[in-house]
């Protein structure tokens, strides 16, 4: 019962926040690409200039230790 109780904890326990990873992302971008073709569908590509904006927002929201919508984003795009 405690094994189950302390599982219990660790699930619901925020993750630790991990670097924005260049090869993570290509490979996210890779398999949807994947996914697309296979459905007859064009590839995606990625923006460099949303790229930064999604990070820099990411960052403050690690920084803040909450979720949140960027409120400047039509300003930022």
């Amino acid at each position: 019962m405690l094994l189950v109780l302390a599982l219990g904890v660790l699930a619901l326990a925020p993750a630790s926040p991990v670097g924005a990873s260049p090869a993570a992302e290509s490979g996210f971008v890779s398999s949807i690409n994947g996914l697309r073709s296979s459905r007859g569908l064009g590839s995606l590509t990625v923006s460099g200039e949303l790229t930064g904006v999604a990070r820099s927002w990411a960052g403050a929201m690690a920084d803040a230790g909450q979720i949140s919508h960027n409120g400047s984003l039509s300003s930022q795009v």
